[in-house]
């Protein structure tokens, strides 16, 4: 099965998991209760045979009690015995096993919570969202599939009959361009798999994986990136096609976009072609120079560079563009990284005009598409799409990749839903750009998905199309915001670098809770804040040295520790890795500047 647990169905399995502990704790204690009465009367009554039947009826009510107490640990040994019979893969196993689990346990640690980001966009004085949009999985829980399904693949014994029932009919593997069917021989060997990003469509979910240090049939490649494509049928998402990406092609092609963008002029990159065969370039190949041309003298001037400034240093950049009379639309993700890392925030247009931001006039969390006020009024505004966008359809980016002019992009669209998936590669400072169709109208806002990779995500403009009819009616000064820094307040704002240490854990628990990897010595970051409570230790470590490398790399020795005294790792993603060994767990998680650690007990984590 899978894709196998919907979000809608969480909260019932969280209710669920809470009725199954009251049951398994209480009933027994109940029996027990029971039991001691029904001894009581037994004795007081000095009857021979009512002592002998209750003795009887104890011994029954004590194995009763016994086994729904021990219910979960019985259905886990099932299971075992199941699958091993099955002879199902282990890490597939792991996975129900996880799933099953989730609703004993229905309590998860999420130090990134949504519900501040939902209740920052009700604040604002402006509706942005989407609401034909769905979201079905769990981004864990698919990349947890896809790492399953890269062990699977592409290993010389794999079992093609256990993976049929995964994919479809017309499953495909496409490489360098060839396509290889489900029992060619196609093998990849690797180092190191990292997950990466999930794009999510109603019908359709990309998943990507990133495989270092790779070889494919015995050609070695340094990096390579795995895009998995699940299509819904019958309600269920079955694999439909594996497209294959050696990423050197695209660090060249987008390396070679920065070196041609040239100050105040526009730079025409080459029509970018994937490995893919399958897609169809027919309708791009008919869009000239010209038309490109055409697309930007008619764009240009709407179109603004923003870049977040820490001690005259830019720490960030992104594209944006206007969508009314000095409001600006551009990326949530950029803005909320920026509140983190930078002192302040400039807006620049190729005339060499420059604006700072007033204030948030709106905000879509999911789309991660923010709309900002500029303390100047400017008098323009970029035209909106309301047409069909389809797949293959020609698309153009208008960028900036160096922040002193502007590159257009060109590719097509690889499929369209709620959000557009398009076949062409873009990095870290094109989020916000526009997304355009051949008309020169904006269809989509480039998000901070799918960054160097050959795919890119753009969110749709229906919230934009509404939020700029009501914009229209309304006058520049009327235009209410909420300032940066009321946003700023919302999260862990560093003011100019400092941070007071908090710590309020016991000496004596401290020496003993140390001893995990030896982690005084072995994390090589700030800590600035420790927490113990309810048996639960939590460190929090801030990361000034790098806004390049991930958080969790600092943590290196401390990992390599645990590993040496034998924990063993039972979850990974990007952001999140979970040791355990016997009844503790260890949790280590990155948080915009910060690596976190959490040690508890099991039954308590």
């Amino acid at each position: 099965m899978i894709l196998e647990i919907n979000e809608a169905a969480k909260p019932l399995l969280a209710f669920l998991g809470k009725l199954f502990n009251v049951i398994h704790i209480a009933i027994p204690i109940l029996l027990i209760v029971f039991i001691t009465i029904d001894l009581s009367k037994a004795i007081l009554s000095q009857d021979d045979e009512m002592v002998s039947k209750t003795v009887r009826t104890v011994k029954n009510r004590v194995i009763a009690s016994l086994a729904i107490f021990f219910l979960p640990t019985i259905v886990e040994v099932i299971f075992n015995n199941v699958f091993v019979a099955l002879n199902m893969d282990e890490e597939e196993y792991k996975s129900i096993i996880e799933s099953y689990k989730s609703i004993i346990n229905s309590e998860e640690i999420v130090v990134d919570d949504e519900s501040k980001n939902n209740a920052i966009k009700e604040n604002m004085k402006y509706d942005l969202s989407n609401d034909s949009r769905n979201d079905f999985e769990s981004e864990a829980n698919i990349l947890n599939i896809s790492r399953t399904m890269t062990r699977y693949l592409f290993n010389e014994n794999k079992p093609i009959s256990s993976l049929n029932q995964f994919t479809t009919n017309d499953f495909v593997i496409v490489y360098n361009n060839k396509e290889y069917k489900l029992n060619d021989k196609f093998v990849i060997t690797y180092e190191k798999l990292e997950s990466k990003e999930v794009l999510f469509n109603e019908n359709e979910i990309i998943s990507s994986i990133i495989l270092k240090n790779a070889s494919v049939n015995s050609k070695k490649i340094n990096e390579i990136s795995i895009n998995y494509t699940y299509i819904k049928i019958d309600e269920k998402y079955k694999l439909s096609k594996v497209n294959i990406v050696v990423n050197s092609n695209v660090d060249d092609y987008i390396k070679q976009s920065k070196l041609n963008e040239k100050k105040d002029d526009i730079t025409v990159t080459e029509k970018y072609v994937s490995s893919d065969s399958t897609y169809d370039y027919s309708k791009l190949n008919e869009l000239s120079e010209k038309d490109i041309e055409k697309i930007y003298n008619l764009n240009s001037k709407n179109i603004v560079i923003i870049n977040s400034i820490y001690d005259a240093a830019v720490v960030n950049r992104a594209v944006g563009f206007f969508l009314n009379n000095g409001v600006v639309a551009t990326s949530w993700s950029f803005l909320k990284s920026s509140l983190m890392k930078s002192q302040s925030i400039i807006v620049s247009d190729i005339d060499n005009n420059t604006y700072n931001i007033d204030g948030v006039v709106a905000i879509d969390v999911v789309s991660d598409i923010v709309v900002v006020k500029l303390d100047k009024q400017v008098k323009k505004s970029i035209i909106l799409s309301t047409n069909e966008v389809n797949k293959n359809d020609p698309v153009v980016t208008i960028t900036s990749k160096k922040g002193i002019g502007l590159t257009s992009i060109t590719g097509i669209v690889s499929s369209v839903d709620n959000s557009i998936i398009s076949v062409l590669p873009l990095s870290r400072t094109d989020w916000g750009s526009p997304l355009f169709n051949s008309k020169g109208e904006v269809i989509g806002v480039n998000t901070s998905k799918y960054i160097d990779t050959e795919l890119s995500n753009s969110s749709n403009v229906n919230g934009l199309i509404k939020l700029q009819k009501e914009l229209n009616n309304v006058s520049f000064k009327e235009i209410k915001v909420t300032s940066l820094e009321e946003l700023k307040k919302e999260y862990y704002y560093k003011d100019k670098n400092t941070e007071e240490i908090k710590t309020s854990i016991p000496t004596s628990i401290w020496n003993k809770y140390k001893k995990i990897g030896d982690i005084e010595n072995t994390i090589i970051l700030d800590l600035i804040k420790a927490s113990y409570y309810n048996k639960v230790v939590s460190l929090r470590y801030i990361n000034e040295t790098s806004n390049y490398l991930n958080n969790i790399s600092f943590a290196t020795d401390f990992i390599s520790n645990l590993e040496l005294n034998e924990y063993k790792k039972i979850y990974e993603t990007k952001e999140k890795v979970i040791y355990k060994k016997g009844f503790n767990k260890v949790v280590i998680m990155s948080e915009f500047d910060y690596l976190i650690v959490i040690i508890a007990n099991e039954g308590i984590l």
